[in-house]
């Protein structure tokens, strides 16, 4: 997929070294979404197994994934502040992106890294979709949980002192006693 882009200014041209930094820094950030995105989707489908086991890996999986992402997060920064002197910024933006940094790249790297620039941020977007979804199952099943809780409470509960919601009724003190006289 091919992106329009504003044709760059000789003088902000990116060098080869910079291409290359940029090229490496989008390929690794496109892999570490990826592999969270995996974890994710893990996470998600083990909870609809109700697989303890299988939640507590996928949860392991996530977080080395946003560890790696730190740290790509960081050359990314780095990569940014030496790219961007001379590189105009978008009307309003308040950051520099990799792919407005990438538009500054001779052809035909410009392209490559225009479409891998579009590709992380399509995982991106990805990665915020299942997190909204293992969110919402996961409130779900705590709220059925819950639910589950209270009914168990009730029923265990002979002397009354639990209220309908599962929770401790403060005005019944107490609802039986037991003779201990033999």
């Amino acid at each position: 997929m091919t992106h329009p882009t504003p044709k760059a200014h000789p003088a902000t041209r990116l060098s080869p070294t910079q291409v290359e930094s940029l090229d490496q820094l989008l390929r690794d950030l496109l892999d570490e979404h990826t592999a969270l995105l995996t974890a994710m989707h893990q996470h998600r489908e083990s909870m609809r197994a109700a697989d303890a086991q299988a939640i507590d890996l996928a949860l392991r999986r996530q977080r080395a994934a946003l560890g790696r992402l730190g740290e790509l997060d960081r050359r990314r920064q780095q990569f940014v502040l030496a790219s961007a002197r001379g590189i105009p910024r978008a009307s309003g933006a308040t950051s520099l992106t990799l792919g407005a940094i990438a538009a500054h790249a001779p052809e035909p790297a410009r392209t490559s890294l225009l479409n891998r620039a579009h590709e992380v941020r399509q995982v991106m977007h990805k990665v915020r979709e299942e997190q909204t979804m293992v969110r919402l199952i996961s409130q779900n099943l705590l709220a059925h949980m819950e639910g589950l809780m209270r009914q168990v409470a009730q029923k265990l509960s002979h002397a009354g002192v639990y209220s309908n919601r599962g929770c401790v009724e403060a005005a019944n003190e107490m609802a039986c006693a037991l003779d201990l006289k033999s």
